[in-house]
């Protein structure tokens, strides 16, 4: 987390299984995305700018789960999720499944932008791209690309390896080992004047199937932020699918806005709405 004059900052980097020897540089690289983001703001940049700036760094790091050094897929390629929310305009943008990108969260920002930019013919501008698509869409607003082998690490590539030779002859291991490392990255940021907005990248889990989508690339569930009375923003880390089943970004986001006890009232929300008998019945709420 980054305090100061200028604005909060806060980042995580996943919540999933960590080595307690990487621990120092977890740490540093989370001061570094935050001093990015700080930096940002303080040459004038907006809430979404600097939670993007920080997402980068994270993105940009093989240790963690999201851009460069992603989880490889069934398929041994890089695919990956993210999304951003502003809470001043409550834009959202959002890629998924996509390869080849350097930076999928800055993707996931200028699809945010083009909300309301207005194309001919009252065509609607998109707000969530998927593999192909979003990079082609990329291409045409020179969004850094590359061959997407180049986002594939060492450290990936042995754990593919390893994973992949566990699951050949026994499809049950499947869940067991994809649970392994779930570390999407996220950040939230709060300007001076209490303008919020969030952001989740991920590559997914493990040795997942081609074109599947997480939570870091859907509406309500990666990231969620607004301001109203109070400056509010969520980005989550976790099993994709169980946390779309229970919109979780936005959900605890609401649980905590008009409560004058916020801590209590997020116990309660993930004990009802996420972990208990109640969490797959959240998505049919309006």
């Amino acid at each position: 987390m980054s305090n100061i004059n200028h604005g909060f900052i806060a980042v995580h980097v996943g919540a999933g299984r960590h080595s307690e020897t990487l621990k120092e540089k977890y740490q540093k690289l989370c001061r570094q995305a935050c001093k990015a983001g700080i930096q940002n703001l303080k040459t004038g940049g907006s809430s979404l700018d600097a939670v993007v700036e920080t997402v980068i760094v994270l993105e940009n790091s093989p240790l963690t789960n999201a851009g460069f050094g992603s989880n490889l897929t069934l398929e041994g390629t890089v695919e990956c999720d993210a999304s951003v929310m502003d809470g001043t305009t409550l834009q959202f943008g959002a890629v998924g499944a996509v390869s080849g990108i350097k930076n999928p969260v800055l993707l996931a920002k200028r699809l945010c932008e083009h909300q309301s930019v207005k194309i001919a013919y009252g065509r609607i501008p998109p707000s969530f791209l998927v593999g192909n698509g979003a990079h082609i869409w990329a291409q045409e607003m020179r969004i850094q690309t590359l061959p997407p082998e180049q986002l594939i690490s060492t450290k990936a590539q042995k754990m593919y390896k390893h994973y992949k030779r566990k699951i050949e002859n026994s499809n049950a291991d499947v869940q067991k080992y994809t649970k392994q490392r779930m570390d999407t990255v996220g950040a939230i940021c709060v300007d001076k004047e209490g303008n919020i907005a969030g952001a989740c990248s991920s590559g997914g889990i493990i040795l997942k199937y081609p074109g599947r989508v997480g939570q870091a690339g859907m509406w309500g569930c990666g990231t969620w932020a607004y301001k109203d009375k109070y400056s509010i923003g969520t980005s989550t880390s976790g099993c994709g699918e169980h946390l779309i089943r229970t919109l979780l970004a936005r959900t605890v986001a609401e649980a905590i806005s008009h409560s004058s006890c916020p801590i209590t009232n997020l116990y309660h929300s993930m004990k009802a709405d996420f972990i208990g008998e109640n969490s797959f019945k959240i998505f049919v709420r309006t």
